[in-house]
Order: C-alpha cells, then sequence, then structure tokens
C-alpha cells in the first residue's frame, strides 16, 4: 500500500467491527489483534503514520541523544597520558541520517504492515465523531459496532507570552533542527528537558536548565 493512499470512497451504509482514530503503535496493535479475530477494520489518521514514538519521540530523541553520547565518548580520554579532542560536528548531517531513520521505520514497521492487513481501511485524513456508532471522514460518513479514539499526544501549549516566537522550541520543533544553536535554555526540569538538553550541549550548545 502506497504512502499517502486513501481508502476508496464509501457509503454511510458501509459498515465495520471497529474504527480506529489515531495511527501509531496503539492503533496498529488494536487493527492487527482485531483483524486476527476476523473483524473488518476502518483505520482514520491524519499526518504521518506511525504515531508519536516513530516521528516526533522515542526514535529522533534516541538517535540524536546516541550520536552526542558519542561524540562526547571520543572527545575524553580515561588516561592522564592520552589527550582527546572533541572532533568536528556536523549538526545537518546527522538530522538528515536520524529523518533517513525515521522515514525507514514508518514504512517498515507500519506502511509495509499495513499492506498485509487486507481486513484494513486506511483513510489518510481527518476523522471526527459525526453521531452513535459514527464517524465522518475524507467527506464520507461510516458506521462501526465499536470507536477507538488512539490519537496519540503533543506537546503542551502553556499559556506563556512569547511561547509562539519562531525562536522558541518545543520538543517536536527541537528534533525537527537542521542547525545546532549556539545558547539554549531548557524551561523545565523532567526526563524530556533533561535528555534533549543534554543532547545539545554534547554537541556543543551553551545550555542552561531553568
Amino acid at each position: 500500500m502506497p504512502e499517502g493512499c486513501c481508502a476508496p470512497e464509501g457509503r454511510a451504509g458501509d459498515g465495520f467491527d471497529l474504527a480506529i482514530l489515531g495511527g501509531g503503535s496503539a492503533a496498529f496493535a488494536a487493527a492487527r489483534t482485531a483483524t486476527q479475530r476476523g473483524a473488518r477494520v476502518l483505520l482514520v489518521n491524519e499526518g504521518p503514520i506511525g504515531g508519536t514514538c516513530v516521528n516526533v519521540g522515542c526514535v529522533p530523541s534516541k538517535t540524536l541523544i546516541r550520536a552526542a553520547e558519542n561524540h562526547r565518548a571520543h572527545g575524553l580520554s580515561r588516561f592522564r597520558g592520552l589527550e582527546a579532542g572533541p572532533g568536528r560536528v556536523d549538526f545537518a548531517e546527522l538530522a538528515r541520517e536520524k529523518d533517513a531513520l525515521v522515514a525507514h521505520l514508518r514504512r517498515a514497521k507500519y506502511l509495509d504492515v499495513l499492506a498485509g492487513l487486507p481486513g484494513v481501511q486506511w483513510i489518510d485524513g481527518r476523522g471526527r465523531l459525526a453521531g452513535p456508532h459514527e464517524l465522518e471522514a475524507a467527506g464520507t460518513r461510516y458506521r462501526a459496532d465499536k470507536v477507538l479514539i488512539a490519537t496519540g499526544t503533543r506537546p503542551a501549549r502553556l499559556p506563556v507570552p512569547g511561547l509562539e516566537d519562531p525562536g522558541v522550541w518545543d520538543s517536536t520543533r527541537a528534533l525537527a533542527a537542521t542547525r545546532l544553536p549556539r545558547r539554549l535554555v531548557v524551561l523545565g526540569g523532567r526526563y524530556v528537558a533533561l535528555e534533549l538538553g543534554q543532547m545539545f550541549a554534547r554537541l556543543g550548545s551553551r545550555v542552561s536548565i531553568v
């Protein structure tokens, strides 16, 4: 099944055993389990298939974190008699490598899996609940005995003036960066803040955690 394809146009009377809003790991686990039990499944997803982990979470962050760890390790020496240098960081190339891995896993773990689930009809677009046992997607209403909402997560938008300015990142924007900032202020001290702050610091940014 090619990326970006949509299901053929349906009618309000077309029925499914299960309709799923979302296209991440939870949605795919549900779709696979349902089809194994003979169910007819409608999967509606807006945006890149694969959900948070593959696209804007675990895969891109851990790829860059491991790169930063590797860079730091090669810039240190465990022996007083040996010198080690930090080396050069080509952040744009790191970003391209990260994006290539994301694209590969999106296809291998999701699009190729979807192609092997003949009981699943996929619509690439926004879906919404339209009534009892009904949802609307791509301008068409579909009926389903059950509806699973598996729409994932996104960074919280705090009511702080200036957060919409171009120079302000959330975690998604940070992981999509193609240049290494000279200075970075990280607001927050939980795991996402510390992981990304550490990563940028090890690659050469001057990072302040607030």
